[in-house]
């Protein structure tokens, strides 16, 4: 019996200290999530997730002089919009009193403007692309015809740190036209180019092999250089290796040969009897 009493009390025991462990794990959490600290900018928009709140909720705190709030019920966000320097705090509670989420919003004087214009100067001679201030940073957005502007692009993001970022990609209409030059510097009339996927993808008939090759070379040196997704260099995507230029002409099949020469011989006898 003594045996028996003693495992009960340490199962007992282990149990409590499980349910502490975990209660205090929960409250921690609930903790983290109630306390945020936001870096706002004046004349910034930022939306922030509230994805455990009900439709109708309360807000309170010593915000409303420097950020005024809107509550989005559809997909859980507050919507903060930024409007005079200081510290404020947002309490945001349930019809019954309950503390759901709490805010420390801190607003700053923006240079947000100040960095937008100077990017816009530095690539104003780019064509296809925005430059727009999104969720406290400069975004610079759209798709370009050169993978040259992409590198401009990049160089002038990269100076700005954490303010400034870079959704630009290559067009595809960019990829039709290097398909088409490359098929005029061909110079075939049965030889076509076409772009698919990043890819250049030769087609068509020729004699020899010789023209083959000189095709793909001639595609190879018009390529453009290769633009990385930021996905892929995360490894979030990995891309497929293959060819940019992928060679698909066929060599036409040599005629059928003629019939060798034939030579006619006329030969003319005479028959002598005596």
């Amino acid at each position: 019996m003594k045996k028996f009493k003693i495992i009960n009390f340490i199962l007992l025991y282990v149990l409590s200290t499980l349910t502490s462990v975990i209660t205090f794990s929960s409250g921690a959490y609930a903790q983290d999530r109630q306390n945020s600290y936001l870096n706002l900018s004046v004349g910034v928009i930022y939306d922030e997730r509230i994805s455990d709140a009900p439709d109708d909720i309360s807000v309170s705190g010593t915000f409303r002089k420097y950020t005024a709030i809107q509550y989005n019920s559809e997909d859980k966000t507050l919507r903060f919009t930024p409007k005079s320097v200081g510290v404020g705090t947002v309490i945001v509670s349930n019809k019954k009193g309950d503390i759901l989420y709490q805010f420390t919003v801190d607003v700053r004087k923006t240079d947000l403007e100040k960095v937008a214009r100077e990017i816009k100067n530095l690539l104003n001679t780019i064509d296809g692309i925005s430059v727009r201030i999104l969720n406290n940073k400069v975004v610079v957005d759209g798709q370009i015809l050169l993978p040259s502007d992409m590198k401009r692009i990049h160089s002038v993001v990269k100076q700005y740190g954490t303010m400034a970022t870079t959704l630009v990609t290559l067009s595809p209409v960019a990829q039709n036209k290097i398909a088409s030059f490359i098929e005029r510097k061909i110079n075939n009339p049965e030889v076509r180019v076409s772009a698919v996927n990043n890819k250049f993808i030769l087609e068509g008939m020729v004699d020899s092999p010789e023209e083959k090759t000189r095709a793909e070379i001639i595609a190879k040196m018009y390529v453009p250089d290769v633009i990385i997704d930021e996905a892929v260099a995360d490894k979030k995507v990995l891309e497929r290796k293959a060819d940019v230029v992928i060679n698909m002409i066929q060599l036409r099949p040599p005629p059928d040969q003629e019939p060798g020469k034939i030579i006619q011989m006329v030969v003319h006898f005479v028959e002598l009897q005596k």
